[in-house]
């Protein structure tokens, strides 16, 4: 057999102990090399990185690379920058990854990702799932999300603050805190950034409803159950559709199986299913196995239909306020009090249901409820400044909300609070607006003298900015009419949409078996299911 090369570079020798070990001949370094327990790995590894080594591959240094342009528009050259091996860097686009595309942390330890990462990048130590979970959430932590928070306003130029929106992890109460000490250093704080943390209200309702649906009934499940099975084999979901087609039920919306963690889904798949109860009762005629695999009482019957029909009722107010309240193409700040009234209300009629599910459903909602709104002194009391300001509502409707709320005198003293403080904001802001009169009535004299006036200031260093940019001989005139006719001419920009699109899963579903993913490994196997 052959020596290996490794020891051209290394000295073999016994210890006092009798272990074979391997020294290298620039560094002195050893490394145990016994051949039936260690072989030449770690001596080969060392003699790549080896810093004395006159041969090694300096991994510091830096290597020429073409990187594309932010934008990555096709057919665009790239910018020649310097590129070098950096480990942390990696972990650090390895985290983002995994966060940004929702994988598992077991995705790391994949025999197809190891493959990848060593035909790449053959130096990167992979981390384990355990180790990317701590990087993970080390990522997540308050410093670090106030810091990019902090980066990414000075990269845009803003330093005056008045909210930011974020969900209730803990983590995002210390990146407010961080925040706050950075504006204040600033010089550019509103009220001491009193209104600067802003509780994301469709993760609240999202949280109030999770805590209310952690027992759900006997119905509920029933339906899953039911829906797992048929949506479990494209040959069931074929005999279901025809069992639709029997029916003569509108068919375009598809079954759906929910998922715990999403409380949306469970009103989704029980809102769907109850329209094809009639289905439901065919299939279970003409497909034995059915009722064979679910249990004699496990298919739904008349009563679990009617409990369902319940429940995708209620869920139904959270659904549709989620909607309200997440639409990006409207102002949505002064309908969250009324939101929250009338969500109050709803709570307090399951509280006293006398439905032993509803009132257990209610209490658990309700608790969860008071936790982030029932006191005044918790919450952000911008989202009651909305309403005042909204002209359809103003003062005598949120001091009517309070009492219908809190009672008459708790109602009175909270409403009074709000006003007070609303009283202190606007003092603040009428002592802004002192200083910046007189800063105009300064600044109006020389205005006068010179062309034109504050109006036309703003435009005029936009066309400026725009000569600058496109370094041409147009007129201001022409390039005014550019500039306008390519804001009338853009399209307009799509809302959020928030909504579950099940029939694009179910076109997935459809278009698999057509290009023969079904019939890889034989007949036997399986399809996945697509769950929404």
């Amino acid at each position: 057999m052959p020596r290996s090369t490794v020891w051209d570079h290394f000295t073999k020798f016994k210890t006092d102990n009798g272990d074979t070990k391997g020294k290298c001949n620039y560094c002195n370094k050893e490394f145990c090399c016994d051949p039936k327990r260690n072989g030449t790995t770690a001596l080969r590894n060392h003699m790549n990185t080896c810093k004395k080594h006159p041969h090694a591959i300096e991994t510091r240094q830096a290597l020429l690379d073409l990187q594309p342009n932010s934008n990555n528009v096709e057919g665009e050259v790239g910018t020649l920058t310097t590129w070098k091996y950096d480990e942390n860097a990696i972990r650090e686009a390895l985290v983002s990854m995994i966060i940004i595309d929702e994988l598992t942390f077991k995705f790391v330890e994949g025999e197809g990702f190891r493959k990848f990462m060593r035909a790449i990048c053959p130096k990167f130590k992979i981390p384990s799932r355990w180790t990317i979970s701590r990087d993970c959430y080390l990522v997540h932590k308050g410093d670090a999300i106030g810091r990019a928070i902090e980066t990414c306003l000075l990269e845009w130029g803003l330093d005056k603050i008045f909210t930011i929106t974020v969900d209730n992890a803990s983590s995002n109460d210390i990146a407010i805190s961080y925040l706050k000490k950075k504006l204040a250093n600033w010089g550019v704080t509103v009220s001491n950034s009193d209104y600067l943390h802003m509780r994301c209200m469709a993760h609240i309702v999202n949280l109030v409803v999770m805590d209310g649906l952690k027992d759900v009934g006997e119905s509920v499940l029933k339906v899953r159950n039911a829906v797992r099975y048929i949506r479990s084999s494209p040959a069931r979901l074929k005999k279901f559709k025809e069992c639709v087609e029997y029916e003569k039920i509108d068919g375009k919306s598809s079954l759906c199986l929910d998922v715990p963690t999403r409380w949306n889904s469970t009103y989704l798949m029980l809102n769907i299913a109850q329209k094809y109860e009639r289905v439901f009762e065919r299939y279970e005629s003409q497909e034995p196995m059915f009722r064979l695999e679910l249990g004699e009482n496990g298919v739904p019957d008349f009563h679990d239909w009617s409990e369902c029909r319940k429940m995708a009722e209620m869920l139904s107010h959270f659904y549709e306020l989620t909607l309200r309240i997440s639409g990006s193409r409207y102002i949505t700040s002064n309908m969250f009090f009324g939101e929250i009234s009338d969500l109050a209300f709803i709570l307090n009629q399951w509280v006293n249901s006398t439905n032993v599910e509803v009132k257990n459903m209610g209490d658990k909602m309700k608790k969860k409820f008071d936790k982030y709104w029932g006191d005044i002194d918790k919450m952000n009391k911008l989202i009651y400044f909305a309403t005042v300001l909204d002209p359809r509502d103003k003062f005598e409707y949120m001091e009517f909300q309070f009492c219908q709320m809190h009672g008459e005198e708790k109602g009175e003293q909270l409403f009074q609070k709000v006003k007070s403080s609303l009283i202190d904001l606007f003092n603040e802001y009428k002592m802004y607006q002192t200083d910046c009169e007189q800063i105009s009535d300064n600044t109006s004299s020389q205005l006068s003298s010179g062309s034109g006036s504050i109006i036309n200031l703003k435009p005029k260093l936009y066309l400026k900015h725009h000569y600058k940019k496109q370094k041409s001989s147009l007129t201001p005139r022409i390039v005014e009419a550019l500039i306008c006719a390519q804001d009338w001419t853009r399209s307009s920009n799509c809302p959020i949409n928030v909504e579950e699109d099940l029939e694009e899963l179910e076109k997935f579903e459809e278009v698999l078996p057509s290009v023969g993913l079904t019939q890889l490994g034989g007949s036997s196997c399986s399809t996945p299911t697509l769950n929404s």
